[in-house]
């Protein structure tokens, strides 16, 4: 669902948008982990499960339905002031215990963090076998992305954020969201029976 808003704002702001919602470039990169060891193929059942995560996570067009949202024709590069330094910083937890940045994003298996500052990249670390051109699943980034796209549409008066989403979207309108409102949907008022257990279970998996 989230690809098919993001596709439609961005469509409707006559111009491609930078967001890229699954697709890319075709490889055969067997399913492996970090290390290299090759695994099998996830399913639907297993693939937001470890070991098969770190694969899945950067190969959903592989094992889900998805949409692509070309770039710009001239997308805006952000400057790069690297400060490697940053990955010694320490602090605590939620634990209680002490991290040095660098130990704690391999030690959480993190795929890459990215840290921006006054519109320049100050860190861009990757864990090992993750390229900076991959596709990396988004799950929740996504609303943020629809919220700025949103927002730039209703600035435009392009969006009436009290009418019905299925007016702009009419593919929800068999959907638990075919009531809700724009609004409804940016402040996340719509609610519907789902168990968000990211074991995951039952209701993820199927999602």
């Amino acid at each position: 669902m989230s690809s098919i808003i993001v596709s439609h704002l961005a469509n409707m702001l006559n111009k491609k948008s930078n967001i890229n919602v699954g697709g890319g470039d075709e490889d055969d990169e067997q399913p492996s982990l970090r290390s290299g060891e090759l695994i099998d193929r996830p399913t639907l059942e297993n693939w937001l499960k470890p070991p098969y995560l770190f694969w899945s996570a950067r190969h959903a067009k592989d094992i889900l339905k998805t949409a692509t949202v070309n770039c710009g024709p001239t997308p805006r590069a952000l400057k790069k002031q690297l400060d490697v330094s940053l990955l010694n910083l320490s602090f605590v937890s939620t634990s209680g215990s002490n991290c040095i940045l660098r130990d704690y994003l391999e030690q959480t298996q993190t795929d890459s963090l990215v840290v921006i500052k006054d519109g320049s990249i100050r860190l861009d670390w990757r864990a090992n076998r993750v390229g900076d051109s991959q596709r990396h699943l988004l799950f929740s980034v996504t609303k943020s992305l629809t919220g700025l796209l949103c927002g730039a549409l209703i600035g435009q008066n392009l969006i009436d954020p009290n009418a019905p989403v299925v007016l702009y979207v009419p593919e929800l309108s068999k959907s638990a969201f075919s009531d809700a409102t724009v609004r409804n949907l940016l402040d996340m008022e719509s609610s519907f029976l789902f168990s968000e257990d990211y074991a995951p279970g039952d209701d993820l998996t199927a999602y």
